[in-house]
């Protein structure tokens, strides 16, 4: 279920799925949200969608 609303002067997007990780994001422009919440839905849909979130959060450290 994809949710669109505006908070404060941007539009933020929720997509919540069973089985998948909840996903959102924030837009300055509600035509951007749209597309991203149009283009996410359909990647879950033919199950091509990774969640790449924990690969985000990880630094690399090295040595000199």
């Amino acid at each position: 279920m994809t949710t669109i609303r505006k908070r404060l002067d941007k539009w933020q997007v929720q997509i919540r799925r069973k089985n998948y990780p909840n996903i959102i994001k924030t837009f300055t422009e509600k035509s951007f949200a749209d597309k991203y919440a149009r283009k996410i839905e359909v990647m879950i849909d033919r199950e091509q969608f990774q969640d790449l979130s924990a690969e985000a959060k990880t630094t690399v450290y090295t040595f000199k």
